[in-house]
């Protein structure tokens, strides 16, 4: 049996056996292992990074942070804004915890203007930068959006990168519900010191043009 699902501005999804089929986005790339030590992000050596109000922005604020969580989304992204209550919620959740978020838009066709209509269209409360010459997007060996890093306190050591949890698991395919929290999970993790190294996974979303 079929069930049409439509949400508006997003295409009309099929809910077929439990899965969600459409069109428009696709799995990334295999990630990028090597180093969890990437260096710390900063306006000087990232420069191109901006704030909606066209200013450079420092992508690692608070030097007393517990963790640095970034989510890279689209504005045109479909499922990037299905998981817009989810963004909300981790942020409800761990940002009393000395837990900084930052929304990453890295598609120069996201200005300040589109990003600050995707905020409220969303109600979205995180703080969001842009990324247009894709300097976190290289830093954080990000491929895809919807897809996160986290950084522990120390500016330096990313812990995790990939998908936000496992609702989607292919191209044009969905569970109903996620199982795994992995975004989450590592948040959590970063702020019990009980990371161990660079841990990824494999996002599924809107792939991001000239990514590592």
């Amino acid at each position: 049996m079929r069930e049409i699902i439509s949400f508006r501005g997003w295409p009309t999804l099929c809910v077929v056996g439990g899965a969600v089929l459409f069109a428009g986005c696709q799995k990334s790339g295999p990630p990028s292992l090597g180093s969890s030590m990437v260096g710390a992000l900063s306006a000087g050596d990232a420069g191109s990074i901006e704030d909606l109000d066209g200013r450079a922005a420092e992508p690692m604020p608070n030097e007393r942070a517990v963790a640095y969580v970034f989510i890279f989304t689209r504005s045109d992204c479909p499922i990037s804004n299905r998981y817009a209550p989810e963004y909300r919620r981790l942020w409800e959740k761990f940002h009393g915890q000395g837990v900084v978020f930052r929304l990453v838009y890295p598609d120069a066709g996201d200005t300040a203007k589109a990003v600050r209509d995707n905020l409220t269209a969303f109600d979205l409360p995180l703080e969001a930068v842009r990324d247009p010459h894709h300097a976190l997007v290289h830093r954080c060996g990000i491929h895809t959006t919807p897809e996160a890093a986290v950084f522990l306190g120390d500016r330096q050591s990313m812990v995790y990168r990939g998908r936000i949890d496992d609702r989607f698991v292919d191209f044009g395919v969905a569970r109903r519900e996620a199982t795994t929290h992995d975004l989450e999970q590592a948040i959590q993790t970063a702020i019990d010191h009980k990371s161990n190294g660079l841990v990824t996974t494999r996002a599924v979303g809107c792939t991001i043009a000239d990514a590592p």
